[in-house]
């Protein structure tokens, strides 16, 4: 990916900074997501990519904010140095983004289990099972959370029916992996395995000469992802959100 934006889409070196295995850890994540937004003003253009697994938690919020978290949970980003209680929680990535000023463009794609909303601090689904029991047996980017907050765990009555969409009211656009009660896949290549979205995304923009608005490719990634899934027995179904301004946009321009 910071291969890709670099040699088409006009970002620097210097514009871009690169976490991988170690240097990952949940502190990590946070420094560079001040460094990206720090400083930032109208006209500029953020891109965050993120490839990791991703788990769920009790929502920590309770019942403070009703609207919010409508299925009990907080989808939850597994750092390098993830253990209970010490993942990257998706309000904490909301609150960072937030900060993104009027007149700045800023894309997400978010590549984990669990992360429909990943940036957005509103909750989808979520099913408690291992990885074992995901993908039929195909390897998924799921960590099971631990058995103690699996129990405590009771989602709202009529969740689903009730989520809330406000999209129009963000100030970025967030391409994730999957819904939030699915798991995203590895796809094996030549080069060794990649996240299922990614290297979707990738080849919808190398189709289309690396142009297409956020909608444009969404769809076509999000057709080929199904498809790919379903030939391997799973379900897999990428999610966008973001204001409808946003959508009409060229993608990382």
């Amino acid at each position: 990916m910071a291969t890709m934006l670099k040699a088409h889409f006009g970002f620097t070196t210097a514009g871009t900074r690169l976490l991988t295995n170690e240097e990952a850890t949940k502190q990590g994540i946070l420094d560079r997501l001040d460094w990206l937004v720090d400083g930032t003003a109208a006209g500029d253009v953020l891109v965050l990519t993120l490839s990791s697994h991703g788990t769920w938690t009790v929502n920590r919020h309770g019942d403070e904010n009703p609207d919010e978290e409508l299925d009990g949970r907080d989808e939850v980003i597994v750092p390098f140095d993830y253990r209970k209680d010490h993942g990257l929680v998706d309000d904490e990535i909301a609150a960072v983004l937030d900060r993104v000023p009027e007149g700045a463009r800023c894309y997400c794609v978010i590549d984990t289990c669990y992360s429909g909303t990943a940036t957005r601090e509103l909750g989808g689904g979520g099913c408690a099972c291992g990885e074992e029991g995901c993908g039929a047996g195909l390897r998924s980017r799921f960590v099971s959370p631990p058995v103690d907050v699996q129990n405590r765990f009771s989602p709202k009555k009529g969740w689903r029916s009730r989520r809330a969409t406000r999209d129009d009211a963000m100030n970025r656009i967030s391409l994730s992996g999957c819904d939030d009660d699915e798991t995203s896949l590895d796809i094996p290549t030549t080069d060794g395995n990649y996240g299922l979205l990614t290297h979707t995304l990738y080849q919808a923009l190398e189709a289309g000469g690396w142009k297409g608005t956020v909608a444009g490719i969404y769809e076509a990634v999000k057709k080929n992802v199904v498809i790919a899934a379903r030939a391997m027995s799973h379900r897999q179904t990428p999610q966008l959100h973001g204001p409808r301004a946003l959508r009409r946009a060229q993608l990382f321009r």
